[in-house]
């Protein structure tokens, strides 16, 4: 299971933040609220994990989550390696990115007429969070 959230505080203004794929987006939301840290609050209550929240661009309120993505780490099932993208080369859309499957160069499906394979997983995200007023979240 990928599921974990480990900060890289340096006591700047934005908090850099790594999360595992498996991480449910409600603990995330928890978690980093406890802490003192604001703009995920909006996401409170949605179900899934960070994964599949990035690689649908999931809006609520107006607010994207991949304005809070500094980068996605995933595995390429094309090319069999680990892969980097920042920000910009996720290509988010309303509703998507390069993640879902709409949003990237898709497996061919077997002859079963199974549903195409994503070439990228997502192992984990780097997202950026803005100090706040430390709040109790359950």
């Amino acid at each position: 299971m990928n599921d974990y959230i480990k900060y890289v505080d340096m006591g700047f203004a934005e908090v850099p933040i790594i999360v595992g794929s498996d991480t449910l987006l409600s603990r995330f939301v928890t978690e980093v609220t406890n802490h003192g840290l604001k703009g995920a609050e909006v996401f409170a209550g949605i179900e899934g994990d960070i994964a599949s929240a990035v690689a649908q661009n999931i809006c609520v309120g107006g607010k994207a989550i991949s304005s809070l993505v500094s980068g996605v780490v995933c595995y390429d099932t094309v090319d069999y390696c680990k892969k980097r993208f920042t920000r910009e080369e996720c290509r988010f859309t309303e509703g998507g990115s390069i993640f879902s499957i709409s949003g990237q160069d898709q497996l061919s499906a077997n002859k079963a007429g199974a549903q195409p394979a994503p070439r990228y997983i997502i192992t984990s995200v780097l997202l950026r969070l803005s100090r706040g007023k430390k709040q109790v979240v359950s």
